[in-house]
């Protein structure tokens, strides 16, 4: 049956493979099974009879033996059985022990949080805001891990086991057994060539590297620039303050009057404010640092308090000073359009952090920021991560004391031990997409669990930050969510606030080498910091640990229809593509790729619907040539919905062309012509339907 001139008929469904593909799993298979196909320019079902047929699967080994299950009566065919029962395989990591100087936990509650809630709970606990958009007072984040189950339809394939009459408990994971999966980020598998400066490469530390040996910056003398391409450092001569003193006028650089004032003998936590009020652009009094002194007087025992006043706080002021001497080099401005990587050592980042902590910072200029509302850079310095949130955000306080204690933990290990690795950030733009339509790609494999998180569990995958258009998100402010949790526990992904400009659709952040500093409990308003972490994670021959996360940025939707509409569906596959796609960027342009590690990307206060996430996701990484490790955060049920999906396509041979055709036809023939909600059928449902027939 041909297309249509809209090209939205789902073709090729594979009718005959598809129904006997069913058939052995139901009771009694008929002699012969008659199948459909919908023409997608009308409402009526178009029949053609099929005879069985032994079915061809593209499917893997792993696949193979199926559980049996109670299914819910209707008029559709059911889903598949959960497979692949096995235990998740985890990541042992070393801990450091804890000590009163080292390890900033609060000691005063012993109260668990709710590790076991899922991800519908979570939304329960608290909202976000408007995204982000350049505006401090519109904090939120744009992309969170949470699952609001009032905007998601469940399948009507799958039901509990109990309300079947049975006791089949959930697997840890479906799907493809994780070791099946390409995950090529470990040193045998990744060959890098030699690292070198090159047009779309800055590197700031000189070559070569000698191992064991501290980097030196490149080039050995400060450079000043002051432009519209390049980070505004605090320590440009360009940047002057006239002074007043008994009636006479004094013209100082801001960098002297930083040298000046951060390096001081630290009596209490408060004395931070004059040192930050002397170079401070506006005012900057003992208010602005409210949240900052209860964390230091009232979470941190009094060891801790002292050790973080008079130890910790003037080495982060050494590493202010260090700022002209550390990244002599001027940072280029990651714009938008750019493809194009910037490598650094760990203690210039450290050195980058240290002063975005005593906020001195000017703020980086973008040429259309005036233009365009909503461009432009993050802000990168701690002042509104200092002060105590709103009042109508007051639940978050606690949240910011402990994003305090995980920053805490990653100056006090920099003291400590002094990384001397190297840590890359590359912006990716591409312009040329798949059709997906047209795609005759077949789906890769994909394990799915609702057991771990991405940052534990995700090793050896290239981990998918669930990030705001602004990279960060609400970080230094009061969000607490999937990206803000990450970048609190690896601190190096907040320098890329510093030079990211605003990702467009056509656009995604890669970062390589970030190191984990902190471990952690809870999730938004329980989000506790549990201690310093020893990250284990080996390094590449460029000196990088070797976690790769990428930040993608789903779209906010107003209503969860909207997100079936066919300009949004390709959208979030574009957005994903660019970012799980082997890009110039690439320093081993004909390895393999290693799988993606995601989850409900864009689901929860984004209105994203995970079960469609899920498919984009898997279409993306399909059409990027990686496999996909997709997270459930806790929800066994999702998780048992999706690898019955999964594996009811996988059985089929269906393309990454037959999804998408299908989906925009659930937009136009389901949600266009039914305005109840509760009464339509659900993606998954309508999905069977179209492959199965009523």
């Amino acid at each position: 049956m041909a297309e249509d001139n809209h090209g939205k008929q789902p073709r090729h469904f594979r009718q005959s493979a598809i129904t006997n593909f069913f058939a052995r799993t139901l009771p009694t298979p008929p002699p012969t099974v008659t199948g459909t196909k919908r023409n997608a320019s009308s409402s009526n079902v178009t029949r053609q009879n099929g005879g069985a047929q032994t079915l061809v699967s593209e499917g893997w080994e792993v696949l193979g033996e199926r559980q049996n299950k109670h299914y819910q009566h209707g008029s559709f065919v059911p889903d598949l059985p959960a497979i692949g029962v096995s235990t998740t395989a985890t990541i042992s990591v070393n801990s450091m022990e804890a000590s009163a100087a080292s390890s900033f936990v609060d000691r005063s509650d012993d109260t668990d949080d709710d590790a076991g809630a899922t991800v519908g709970d979570a939304l329960k606990m608290f909202e976000e805001d408007d995204a982000i958009r350049g505006d401090p007072l519109k904090a939120s984040r744009d992309g969170d891990e949470m699952t609001d189950a009032s905007l998601s339809v469940s399948s009507s394939m799958v039901v509990d086991s109990e309300s079947a009459g049975g006791s089949v408990p959930t697997p840890d994971w479906s799907g493809v057994a994780l070791s099946q999966l390409t995950r090529c980020l470990i040193p045998s598998d990744l060959r890098l060539p030699s690292l070198g400066p090159a047009a779309d490469h800055t590197l700031m530390v000189a070559v070569p590297l000698v191992p064991g040996k501290e980097l030196a910056p490149s080039p050995s003398l400060y450079n000043d620039v002051w432009d519209f391409d390049h980070v505004r450092l605090p320590s440009s001569s360009r940047l002057r303050r006239t002074l007043h003193t008994n009636g006479d006028e004094t013209v100082v650089t801001r960098w002297e009057l930083i040298q000046n004032n951060v390096l001081r003998n630290y009596q209490s936590i408060t004395d931070i404010v004059p040192a930050i009020a002397s170079y401070y652009t506006g005012i900057f009094n003992t208010a602005m640092v409210t949240g900052l002194v209860k964390t230091v007087k009232e979470e941190l025992t009094p060891q801790q308090s002292h050790f973080f006043v008079s130890t910790l706080l003037p080495f982060i002021a050494s590493l202010v000073i260090e700022l002209p001497s550390s990244c002599t080099q001027p940072i280029p401005l990651l714009k938008s359009g750019m493809n194009h990587t910037i490598t650094f050592s760990q203690r210039q980042v450290a050195s980058l952090l240290a002063n975005a902590f005593f906020c001195t910072f000017p703020a980086q200029k973008s040429v259309d920021a005036e233009r365009e509302p909503g461009t432009g850079y993050p802000f990168i310095n701690f002042d509104w991560l200092f002060c105590s949130p709103r009042a109508w955000r007051e639940k978050r306080s606690q949240c910011k004391s402990e994003k305090l204690k995980c920053i805490m933990n990653y100056f006090c290990r920099i003291r400590d031990s002094n990384p001397i690795g190297l840590v890359s950030y590359t912006r990716r733009s591409i312009i040329l997409f798949p059709e997906w339509a047209d795609s005759q790609t077949l789906l890769s494999k994909a394990h799915i669990t609702h057991k771990g998180n991405i940052e534990d569990d995700g090793a050896g995958c290239l981990q998918v930050d669930f990030a705001n258009k602004m990279i960060g998100g609400g970080v230094l402010q009061e969000g607490c969510v999937q990206e803000e949790i990450r970048f609190v526990l690896n601190p190096e992904l907040i320098a890329s606030r510093l030079f990211t400009e605003c990702l467009l659709p056509n656009e995604a952040v890669i970062i390589t080498g970030a190191e984990r500093f902190s471990d952690y409990s809870g999730y938004g308003d329980t989000f506790t910091c549990a201690g310093p972490h020893v990250d284990n994670v080996p390094r590449d021959t460029w000196g990088r640990r070797m976690t790769q996360i990428v930040a993608i940025d789903a779209y906010k939707f107003g209503k969860t229809e909207t997100q079936y509409q066919q300009e949004f569906l390709l959208r979030e596959l574009n957005k994903a593509y660019v970012g799980f796609c082997r890009g110039a960027d690439h320093v081993t342009p004909d390895g393999p790729l290693s799988a993606v590690c995601t989850g409900n990307w864009g689901c929860g206060a984004f209105r994203g619907e995970p079960r469609l996430k899920f498919l984009l996701q898997l279409m993306a990484c399909s059409e990027a040539g990686r496999d996909m490790m997709y997270v459930t955060f806790g929800d066994a049920r999702l998780q048992e919905e999706l690898a019955a999906m999964y594996e009811h396509l996988v059985g089929m041979n269906a393309t990454v062309g037959d999804i998408f055709r299908i989906i925009s036809l659930y937009h136009d023939d389901v949600i266009m012509k039914s305005s109840n909600r509760k009464k339509r059928s659900s993606l998954y449902s309508f999905m069977y339907a179209c492959f199965n027939g009523p």
